[in-house]
């Protein structure tokens, strides 16, 4: 069955999934969505019913006090009381970063200020959400960089570009990727197939389409040698990497601190990974010992202290969804019929899900954009949902990063 549930998802670790970035975390009020009826409303922390459902999607979290809902076919914002702050009038919008959301309006991209005025008009063909004072975005053919006022600061130069973290952002030239600073000026020369954000200070890089992941700091020196088939950002100190078709983790010296044992493993999340084992979803700590055990058939990362989870129920075709606290206990959970989730729009723009797996649970529209373009229309979407994928190209069967 085509059902959908909530935004929340990073989709998944193995062969036909990818993730990119770090779930966001928030010190915004604690608010959890939820559905019932085919409308999404918010819990809190204590699984209390905080906001009533009433929306038509949401992309999940408040970020800097504010939470993107849809509402007919419209996007607008709301803050943690429920009130729209800004009323339903986008074809599509980004959570906001620095005091800006990308927004989208007759198939152009700009940014809104919190009051729901426009800051940067909408021109572009194709943009990033700002992070570290500056957005990426798309001129002609090329790709640059703007500032807050929207004024280029890196002139559009690039086949590719994708976001600043640590100073520096991955760019491609031609068909090789290198790094810049935020000046422009290329720190480490184009010489990658693929190369990730850095994250801890390492970045992933993949020399060739056939080669295996390393990773590298910031001088370009190569700290991890090529090795693993798959393998995330670091996180908390650690990645999970892939050897011989099984998962386990890394520290930043290359080391193997949890053995490669799992069927999938995403990166720690608040102290927790969540990982697959048999067919069930768990969460270790970073020992490699189950805090709590494998039991769900689908399962989220902890976010703000909970993570949502689902169970099958074959015998009377329902689903449990159920929001669980770091100690395995149930702080919400709920029957759901295949009614109560919405079906997968077979035409829409903006909910192309080519590599989102029409029976997860744990997907929506808003989580997951198209994947198969080659060039940044990839890590564009990914801003939509900071916890989408990084490039990968399982359209040829050949997956590296995620």
């Amino acid at each position: 069955m085509a059902i959908l549930l909530l935004p929340l998802t990073v989709i998944g670790c193995s062969n036909n999934d990818q993730v990119k970035k770090e779930p966001v975390k928030t010190e915004e009020p604690k608010r959890f969505p939820i559905i019932t009826a085919q409308k999404v409303g918010f819990i809190d922390e204590k699984g209390d019913l905080i906001i009533k459902p009433q929306f038509d999607d949401t992309l999940g979290l408040f970020s800097e006090g504010l939470c993107p809902v849809k509402s007919g076919d419209k996007w607008g914002f709301i803050d943690p009381s429920r009130e729209y702050v800004i009323n339903p009038q986008f074809e599509q919008v980004g959570d906001f970063s620095q005091g800006l959301a990308l927004i989208r309006s007759k198939e152009k991209y700009g940014y809104i200020g919190k009051s729901g005025k426009t800051i940067i008009s909408p021109q572009f063909e194709q943009a990033s959400s700002f992070s570290q004072d500056l957005a990426a975005v798309k001129v002609g053919d090329k790709y640059g960089y703007i500032d807050k006022t929207g004024k280029i600061v890196i002139n559009p130069q690039f086949d590719n570009a994708r976001d600043f973290a640590e100073g520096m952002a991955p760019v491609m030239l031609g068909d090789r990727y290198g790094f810049i600073n935020t000046e422009g000026q290329y720190v480490i020369n184009p010489q990658y197939y693929d190369a990730d954000s850095f994250s801890e200070g390492l970045a992933m890089v993949q020399k060739g389409f056939d080669s295996d992941i390393g990773y590298i700091e910031k001088t370009g020196q190569e700290v991890i040698t090529p090795q693993f088939e798959l393998a995330s950002y670091f996180s908390e100190g650690l990645a999970c990497i892939e050897i011989s078709g099984n998962w386990g983790y890394i520290n930043k010296t290359g080391k193997i601190v949890i053995n490669p044992s799992f069927e999938d493993a995403f990166p720690f999340s608040e102290e927790l990974a969540r990982v697959k084992s048999g067919d069930k979803w768990g969460y270790i700590d970073k020992t490699g010992k189950y805090v709590v055990n494998p039991q769900y058939d689908e399962a989220e990362d902890f976010i703000n202290g909970l993570a949502l989870t689902a169970t099958y129920n074959t015998a009377n075709e329902t689903v449990t969804m159920t929001y669980i606290d770091s100690s395995g206990k149930t702080v919400w959970s709920l029957d759901l019929k295949e009614s109560d989730f919405y079906d997968v729009p077979e035409e829409d723009e903006l909910s192309q899900l080519e590599n989102t797996p029409e029976d997860d649970l744990l997907s929506s529209p808003a989580s997951s954009m198209p994947t198969n373009e080659p060039d940044y229309q990839e890590d564009f979407y990914e801003e939509w949902d900071p916890n989408w994928g990084a490039k990968a190209d399982d359209y040829y069967g050949e997956e590296k990063f995620y």
